[in-house]
């Protein structure tokens, strides 16, 4: 098996053109007596899975660390949006006790909207230390090519902030275009810096939280007032609701803050070339295609043991051992046939022939009520029957489990339903809310609560833009972008997929029902920024 056969040599075969060969056999051959099988199955099994959810990520991390002269080191990283291309900067610099790795998911909110956004390990006892890191933070930025180092913003909370805005006096062609603060606040440092001309040209933008108990809204307008009589294009915007580290809305703030540091870098039609993770990770190429090394292992292993095994000698089976055989070809082809049943008449379009078999097969007896109920709708006709059985299913699912009650006419027309407006074009919306939704409010009492998380957490995924989209729910949850017509709709379905009877008033407001009456359904922190 691993020698060149005489054959070859005769024919006029070299030995280097039968040194692949010879080492195919003599591989197969180490792994059959080691009985490598296997484990080589499942480490290509685990990296095809590794290299699989690699790619589905749609984020990219660049881990560095700044190494500046006769200073501590310092950790950081860089989270852009795939694909990589060259995109606008934002610096982040946390707060007095926070860290890098408690800021992961504010990079991830503002690297969502298409930019860079960088955070590093600054030394949070020397501010001379955070201006060498930070100097040679913006070293490494003007070497990256994905860099757009024309267009930044720096993001500062706290003391990053006070250090921020003090590094930008000290540095004047470092200076950003844009800088945000948050709960920043007037210090004594900031009054000498007025005897040096255009002092600072970047734009200012001040957040503070409304509760916030660490600094008042006296000192934070006090450094506004500072910024704007001198010269510096500020405002304020105070946050209602929200505390020093604008919990409980700190996700969804970020989002807001992303948005709006993309519209200033970018351009205002920035928001029309945004592309959401939703789309990337519906593009990803399926597990199956990573698997394929995997699975030509297996059809290896088959193929050597197969040919390693020595012919059986035929023997005559009773009649009862072919009554056996026969019996179980049987039972395997009506398994088959009642499978085909359930994956593929779901895939059909709904019609009198579907609604039969549904009715007879796919129906289970607590979910006749609602399914007789809405059948013969005539939405349904250019639908696949699957998305008619998921709004069934997931709605009654979520009836059994919810802790608010809902009467039958209310619960067909303003849960069960999946029409909202009236000319819907997308119905299929149901499972992807509801998985999204579901799992956030399924402990809650309170309606009032329940719709409360779900609209911060579909603010926290969903940008609300000036300019008009043409989306149904689908559209809208998979671009992650709509106008304030469109939220409003995507909120009553958010609603109804969690089992919360909603519907849009006459002024195109989201309400719900409360087991009495109709009340106006909680709103988002923040919409839009230009509504604070």
């Amino acid at each position: 098996m691993n020698e060149i056969s005489q054959d070859e040599v005769k024919s006029g075969s070299t030995p280097a053109e039968g040194r692949p060969r010879k080492l195919l056999f003599s591989s197969v051959h180490f792994i059959e007596t080691k009985s490598l099988w296997i484990p080589g199955l499942l480490v290509l099994l685990f990296f095809g899975a590794l290299f699989w959810a690699k790619a589905k990520d749609p984020y990219k991390r660049i881990w560095f660390t700044l190494k500046p002269e006769n200073c501590p080191k310092a950790k950081a990283v860089a989270v852009l949006s795939k694909p990589i291309r060259p995109v606008p900067i934002v610096i982040f610099a946390h707060d007095r006790g926070e860290t890098l790795l408690s800021s992961g998911v504010e990079l991830r909110q503002m690297a969502e909207m298409g930019m860079a956004t960088i955070n590093f390990e600054y030394d949070q006892n020397s501010r001379e230390n955070f201006n060498a890191q930070f100097l040679q933070l913006h070293r490494f930025l003007q070497r990256q090519s994905w860099a757009r180092t024309n267009d930044v913003a720096w993001i500062g909370a706290g003391l990053g902030a006070e250090w921020m805005l003090q590094f930008a006096l000290e540095n004047q062609t470092l200076q950003p275009q844009m800088m945000i603060q948050l709960g920043g606040k007037w210090f004594p440092d900031l009054g000498a810096a007025t005897t040096q001309s255009n002092f600072l040209k970047s734009r200012v933008s001040l957040f503070h939280g409304e509760n916030d108990n660490l600094v008042s809204e006296t000192e934070v307008t006090r450094l506004r007032d500072f910024f704007v009589t001198n010269g510096v294009t500020a405002d304020l915007r105070i946050v209602r609701g929200q505390q020093h580290d604008f919990e409980p809305d700190r996700t969804l703030f970020f989002r807001v803050l992303g948005e709006h540091c993309l519209q200033v870098l970018g351009g205002g039609n920035a928001l029309g070339t945004y592309r959401s993770i939703a789309l990337w990770d519906k593009n990803a190429k399926p597990l199956l295609l990573y698997w394929i090394p995997a699975i030509a292992w297996i059809g290896l292993w088959i193929y050597v043991k197969r040919r390693n095994r020595s012919p059986a000698p035929g023997v005559p089976l009773a009649w009862w051992e072919n009554g056996l055989r026969f019996l179980a070809v049987f039972l395997m082809v009506l398994a088959l046939g009642r499978s085909a049943i359930h994956l593929l008449t779901p895939r059909f379009q709904v019609s009198p022939w579907t609604l039969s078999i549904a009715e007879k097969f796919l129906i289970i007896p607590k979910w006749r009520e609602d399914f007789d109920a809405v059948k013969h709708q005539s939405y349904w006709s250019d639908e696949r029957l699957k998305t008619l059985l998921t709004h069934v299913e997931l709605s009654n699912y979520n009836r059994e489990l919810i802790n608010w009650r809902v009467d039958d006419p209310i619960y067909r027309e303003f849960v069960l339903s999946p029409i909202i407006t009236g000319d819907d074009k997308e119905l299929n919306w149901r499972r992807s809310l509801w998985e999204s939704f579901y799992p956030r409010i399924r402990k809650e009492n309170s309606i009032f609560s329940a719709a409360r998380i779900i609209v911060r957490h579909l603010r926290e995924r969903v940008t609300i833009s000036g300019e008009q989209y043409d989306y149904g729910i689908e559209g809208i949850w998979l671009n992650q972008i709509t106008d304030a017509t469109g939220f409003e709709m995507i909120y009553v379905a958010a609603m109804r997929s969690a089992g919360i009877a909603a519907r849009l008033n006459t002024a195109g407001r989201a309400e719900f029902w409360d087991d009495v009456s109709w009340q106006l359904a909680p709103r988002p922190a923040i919409e839009q920024l230009d509504k604070l």
